[in-house]
């Protein structure tokens, strides 16, 4: 059986917050109709590079690590799984589940080496109506 295509202009957005804290989740979903679980279409979305960056910076911009961790967690999935990942990064498995873990606290290196290798990068910017201090 072939999946029906789906007009994702008529879902609606729902950021990790959203899905993750699971706030109005249920309101906003009932407003169309969908035929597919949630999960199946947010992990199918995440394999959009673009998509994948909107989701991530959606969660660095709530400054919370459980929330944070918890898209990469589902980025990772939309990109081949820990397994695979694990053999990308030559990471042992157990501490790539820790480290995304909601208690995770992962090392700059190793998250940049997740990062890199679902096709992302770390990026510094100035924050929001904020200069830089010069000396």
């Amino acid at each position: 059986m072939k999946n029906k295509e789906i007009d994702y202009s008529e879902i609606p957005r729902l950021t990790a917050q959203d899905f993750n804290r699971g706030r109005n989740v249920k309101a906003k979903m009932k407003k169309t109709p969908i035929t597919r679980k949630f999960r199946d279409y947010l992990i199918e979305s995440l394999k959009d590079p673009a998509d994948a960056v909107a989701y991530i910076n959606a969660a660095i911009e709530e400054n919370d690590g459980k929330l944070l961790a918890s898209a990469l967690r589902d980025v990772t999935e939309a990109q081949g799984g820990m397994v695979h990942l694990s053999k990308k990064t030559k990471l042992n498995r157990p501490n790539l589940y820790k480290m995304l873990s909601e208690n995770g606290n992962p090392r700059i290196h190793s998250l940049e080496k997740v990062l890199h290798n679902v096709g992302l990068r770390l990026s510094v910017m100035p924050e929001k109506n904020r200069t830089l201090q010069t000396a």
